[in-house]
């Protein structure tokens, strides 16, 4: 209700895995010059303010879930 999304990253392999977010997948293109703030929901911890993508490795078999706050 607030404007904030919510993101799963899950990796189903049995190694750790780098995944990535392109913001334009979420229609932020790079020239808008929108930024998102990530806070990791599990951790209870902000990760920082990214553009353009955001990448992070997950160990395997296990999941990620960030709150995308639009700055």
């Amino acid at each position: 209700s607030n404007g904030d999304l919510a993101i799963g990253l899950f990796n189903l392999s049995d190694t750790n895995r780098e995944l990535t977010i392109q913001f334009w997948d979420l229609g932020l293109p790079y020239a808008s010059g929108i930024a998102l703030s990530m806070y990791d929901c599990h951790e209870h911890k902000e990760l920082g303010t990214f553009k353009e993508r955001f990448a992070v490795t997950v160990p395997s078999c296990d999941c990620m879930v960030v709150r995308a706050k639009l700055v």
